[in-house]
């Protein structure tokens, strides 16, 4: 090819590129921003960094940019929503066009930062207006307010509408009105009061105006529904039912769906994953798992919920502290199958819930089959009833859909507030209690029957309880402002997890309960300090593992010290078989067993776990029967170990077939214990220390003995000072 022709063909192929590009022009900036309760400063500043980034963006790489503000209903000062409302009229943001997203009905002082966004969306549904909320405002707001519309940031949004909003007893009216010059033929609408529209008919004079329509009567609120605003032409600019139609309409990128968290800048999230049937044991592990994401200054914490069974009771504390994490954390359920019954009070708990849409929340039921009656004591359905109450007012979610997972039968409405037209639901009582205010609709089928509320994703939408249903982990993130890059691992145990699991089973208990007492038993025996430093591991490692796996707490250690000190009392200071030795053996017992297990309102399931447990310390203590048994058999002819046994200066030759604590004397040397009353007074050696208790010889016999003062060395001549049964108590001579 010759040169020529390559310079031709380069310059064509330059202008075909220039055209596309020109012809395809670059896709606009978005972000979506929620402005909820309360509009503060940590939202301000969020609201102003992303619209700054944006007008920054956009003028370096020369495309449009649209920042969404997603207004929900609430309530907030009105200091900071007009701080909010500076910062949408800056003019370093000039270049970023600003949309109000309404989805559901807003009024009061959040309809105010609508206003100065420069073009308004709604859900057909929703409603808008009546700034005060039925109650007139001072004089310095209205003028602020009025001041804000008439710098037109949104050519819908009239003066007229605006004193529509702020004043009940305002008229208002709709006009076509001919455009310049008369006799043109087009015509514009326009929103005016009753005094607007008189003076606009002396002005225009030879003007058309025609269509006149009253829009707003006097005493009705300032209150305008979406799909009624779209077709008068006034207000909105379109309307949408969820954010995936706004992102069609403006065109924007689907990543414009992710926002940041409006309570911090950056998100720090972490997941915990919480599946299968809920035990303390899990309930525990969840604790620690929070205990770490907030030590780690988590900002996002995400419970991934999957448990269709369990008892809620085991869920109740866990649920409360959840609800109680500082506001600076966000938690966030999300449900991708089911949360029934201990999973239903963990989602009520947290700040969002998100769900798929075929997935199932309630039925606050220990069934495996929650369709089936319940079987909760009145006491105890008041107790969760009253535990879901606090959850979901603390969560600003209806109470009534809540009793109805716990209630079977209750019956839940529909109900609309009278002035402001807003929706939730209530019970039969709750309508009693609201005088009037609210007015009852249609009853929600799903409770027309005696079973226990279940519902799917959708229905639990419209039912208030959820936000709007995600297909799945990856539009969660969106959602939640979560970078798509970053990688969310579900909290997998530590060694201290799976250690606290293998200790919680059963067999380890039974080892460890074993350990304790045969190295007490071999310690009174053979003085080493191994078996007794051996004894003290297996004794706390055993509470270690249930005070962490949630079935042990400080009572239970009380418990437990207490009884062994009292047996303490018994063997070394009182000896014999008294008070102090039945008390520390109850106490130890119960120590025990109430160690082993977290007591429900469920009176046969703890009936049935105490006998499970009462199972495992009785078959520790017969083990140790049994080898003690063989330990006393053979201890003696055990090599090493026959010289390291308690044995008084001449009975090494003695041996016994049974376990001994306490010798019993006889003709190999020990005295029977209806002699021991011919010994008072005798003189005698000590054999060993008595500190106090120890063995000595007196009158050729060896008898356990008590030093009556201080501690007695072996070899110290002693006297007997005193006998009562078989406590033979001496000083030194």
């Amino acid at each position: 090819m010759c040169l020529r022709c390559l310079l031709l063909s380069a310059l064509f192929g330059s202008l075909v590129c220039a055209t596309s590009s020109a012809d395809d022009p670059k896709p606009p900036l978005g972000r979506f921003v929620t402005v909820a309760s309360p509009v503060d400063l940590t939202l301000q500043s969020v609201v102003k960094k992303v619209a700054l980034e944006l007008e920054a963006q956009s003028q370096q790489e020369g495309r449009t940019a649209v920042l969404v503000l997603e207004i929900h209903p609430g309530s907030s000062s009105f200091g900071g929503v007009r701080d909010l409302v500076d910062i949408l009229t800056l003019h370093e943001i000039s270049h970023v066009r600003t949309v109000a997203w309404i989805p559901k009905t807003v009024t009061g002082h959040h309809v105010v930062v609508a206003l100065a966004c420069n073009e308004i969306v709604m859900h057909p549904d929703a409603e808008f207006g009546d700034i005060g909320n039925g109650e007139t405002i001072s004089d310095y707001r209205r003028d602020s307010i009025l001041t804000l519309v008439r710098q037109r940031h949104n050519p819908r949004v009239s003066t007229a509408l605006a004193l529509a909003m702020l004043d009940r007893n305002q008229v208002v009216v709709r006009v076509d009105v001919e455009q310049d010059p008369p006799g043109s033929g087009r015509f514009a609408t326009e929103v005016l009061t009753t005094q607007e529209h008189q003076d606009l008919v002396k002005l225009k004079t030879g003007i058309t105006i025609q269509g006149l329509r009253q829009i707003k009567e006097a005493g009705s609120l300032g209150v305008f529904r979406g799909s009624a605003a779209a077709k008068e032409g006034i207000l909105v600019s379109r309307t949408a039912r969820d954010r995936t139609e706004i992102i069609e309409i403006y065109g924007l990128p689907s990543e414009s769906l992710r926002e940041p968290d409006a309570r911090s800048g950056a998100t720090k999230a972490r997941l915990i994953k919480v599946s299968g049937e809920l035990t303390p044991m899990s309930m525990s592990f969840v604790s620690r798992q929070i205990d770490r994401a907030l030590g780690d200054d988590a900002n996002l914490i995400v419970f991934h919920l999957d448990s269709p069974v369990g008892d809620p009771f085991l869920c109740d504390d866990l649920a409360k502290r959840i609800a109680e994490i500082d506001s600076k954390t966000r938690t966030v359920a999300y449900i991708p199958m089911q949360a029934i019954s201990g999973g239903l009070l963990l989602a009520a708990a947290c700040d969002e819930i998100y769900m798929h849409h075929d997935a199932r929340i309630g039925a606050a039921a220990r069934l495996k089959d929650p369709k089936e009656p319940d079987r909760f004591e009145d006491n105890h359905r008041t107790a969760l009833r009253e535990t879901l109450k606090l959850l979901a007012e603390k969560k600003n979610r209806p109470t009534a859909v809540f009793r109805a997972m716990v209630d079977p039968g209750v019956k839940v409405f529909q109900v609309t507030h009278q002035e402001n037209g807003r929706v939730w639901f209530m019970t039969d009582d709750e309508l009693r209690e609201s005088k009037g205010v609210w007015n009852q609709g249609n009853v929600i089928a799903e409770t027309a029957d005696d079973t226990l509320l279940i519902v799917d994703g959708s229905r639990a939408v419209e039912l208030r309880i959820s936000n709007p249903v995600v297909s799945d982990f990856s539009d969660l993130k969106m959602r939640l402002g979560v970078s798509p890059e970053e990688e969310l691992q579900a909290a997998e145990p530590t060694w201290i997890d799976k250690t606290i699991f293998v200790l919680n089973s059963r067999q380890a208990k039974f080892v460890l309960l074993v350990v304790a007492i045969v190295g007490i038993y071999l310690e009174m025996h053979i003085t080493t300090g191994l078996f007794g430093i051996a004894s003290a591991l297996a004794v706390g490692l055993f509470f270690w593992a249930t005070f962490l796996g949630g079935t042990a707490g400080w009572l239970e250690v009380v418990l437990f010290v207490i009884g062994i000190g009292c047996i303490a009392m018994e063997v070394f200071v009182l000896p014999g078989f008294g008070v102090f030795g039945i008390t520390g053996g109850l106490l130890t017992l119960v120590s025990l067993v109430m160690a082993c297990q977290t007591f429900s309102f469920d009176v046969q399931r703890n009936i049935d776990a105490v006998t499970y447990d009462l199972g495992t310390v009785g078959g520790a203590i017969a083990s140790v029967i049994v080898l003690a048994l063989v330990v006393n058999r053979y201890l003696p002819s055990m090599p090493f170990f026959n010289r390291m046994a308690l044995s008084p200066p001449g009975v090494e030759d003695f041996n016994s077939d049974g376990p001994r604590l306490r010798p019993e004397f006889n003709s190999a040397g020990f005295a029977d214990a209806a002699g021991l009353q011919g010994l008072l007074g005798s003189q005698g050696q000590a054999n060993t220390d008595l500190r106090p208790a120890g063995k000595a010889e007196v009158d050729g016999q060896f008898v356990d003995v008590i030093s009556d003062g201080p501690y007695i060395d072996a070899g110290t001549p002693i006297e007997v000072v005193s006998v009562t049964g078989n406590r033979i108590i001496v000083r030194e001579s």
